[in-house]
């Protein structure tokens, strides 16, 4: 999509884009795939971004929205992601067809965000994009024309509407928890291409969210030593491994609600035969072990719950395979357990040589 001319008047942002012939109109439909489960409904949002495409997403009802989109109208989709966030909503890039002879439509891959749908996507409170789907960015100035070199590139006028939009969208995404760096990347982006964000890339600029999940664990000085340390996006749990004389522990913390009498206890280190694991913080005066050290700290932000695992060769290696770990917490007596933090292990065999020569 290609931008030819901006303005500021009012402090909205006018934006006229040359639309190709075949451009449709985004369109929203509130449906399910069928199933009987929390994510089994959904918004399909599928077309191109009009300036008015919020008013059509305030007409369908649903906390789940699958975007497939190639761009549009970027203060339509500035305006659609406010929305977004107003509503809470969690936004994932993927396509969804409807079943033939059916009003059910079925998820597929190979959905895409490009150009102004990435701004509609920044308002997801958790935002993803699943596998076999792409996120795309690059500039929102028009092309330059090439017969007269000497000519300047903006006007005086054009280039304080270009600076304006700039701060516009810096301080979106910001709000938006993006880091700001996305700008700067989308500009030095020829608008005649796109630049094709790798997850690496998604997850660098926080522009994939998932509340819960942390970034690989990094190395701090701690005394005479080092511990590897991470936290969760929203900053609610926090994951440390340190050397303790001998011993490995992994140290757990997170705010959490006031404690049923009795001491705590994490199990269910999980299933071999998944790509993560569940470590569950049970309470229950009944049900804990002398391998696991709950304490509460009551503050008046709160209780702050800590859990301290001893962790052997044999439950490292456990925890390294699983690549993911999932930290959860619930009450043993028939409440359902709910992820407080999630966290990637790839890095955690080497740090765990680096601990500490006596540790494992």
């Amino acid at each position: 999509m290609k931008f030819v001319k901006f303005a500021l008047a009012a402090g909205v942002i006018l934006c006229l884009q040359i639309q190709p012939a075949d451009a449709k109109r985004m369109t929203f439909v509130s449906t399910s795939n069928g199933g009987n489960c929390n994510e089994c409904e959904f918004i399909v949002a599928d077309g191109d971004i009009s300036i008015d495409s919020v008013d059509d997403f305030r007409e369908v009802g649903g906390a789940r929205v699958l975007i497939n989109s190639k761009g549009g109208s970027l203060e339509g989709a500035i305006a659609l992601g406010e929305e977004f966030r107003r509503r809470g909503v969690v936004v994932s890039v993927y396509k969804a067809e409807q079943r033939a002879g059916s009003s059910v439509y079925d998820e597929e891959p190979g959905g895409e965000c490009l150009s102004a749908c990435v701004y509609a996507f920044f308002g997801g409170v958790k935002r993803e994009v699943r596998d076999g789907s792409t996120l795309g960015i690059h500039a929102f100035a028009g092309d330059i024309a090439e017969t007269n070199v000497d000519a300047p590139v903006y006007t005086r006028l054009e280039l304080t509407a270009v600076q304006r939009l700039t701060g516009v969208l810096l301080e979106y995404t910001q709000r938006m928890g993006i880091d700001p760096l996305v700008i700067d990347w989308a500009a030095k982006q020829d608008n005649s291409g796109m630049r094709i964000l790798t997850g690496d890339e998604m997850r660098l600029l926080r522009i994939v969210w998932d509340p819960v999940r942390a970034l690989p664990l990094r190395l701090e000085p701690y005394k005479n030593g080092v511990l590897a340390r991470t936290e969760t996006a929203d900053t609610s749990g926090k994951v440390t491994f340190v050397c303790v004389g001998r011993d490995l522990r992994l140290v757990f913390a997170s705010e959490l609600p006031p404690p049923s009498p009795g001491l705590g206890k994490v199990d269910g280190i999980g299933n071999r035969d998944s790509d993560s694991m569940t470590l569950a913080l049970k309470v229950d005066e009944d049900d804990f072990g002398d391998w696991v050290d709950t304490t509460y700290k009551f503050s008046q932000d709160g209780n702050i719950g800590f859990a301290t695992i001893k962790i052997d060769r044999g439950l490292l290696s456990q925890i390294v395979e699983a690549k993911l770990v999932d930290i959860s917490i619930g009450q043993t007596r028939g409440a359902k357990q709910s992820v407080l933090i999630r966290f990637p292990t790839d890095n955690l065999e080497q740090i765990a040589s680096l601990l500490g020569r006596n540790c494992i």
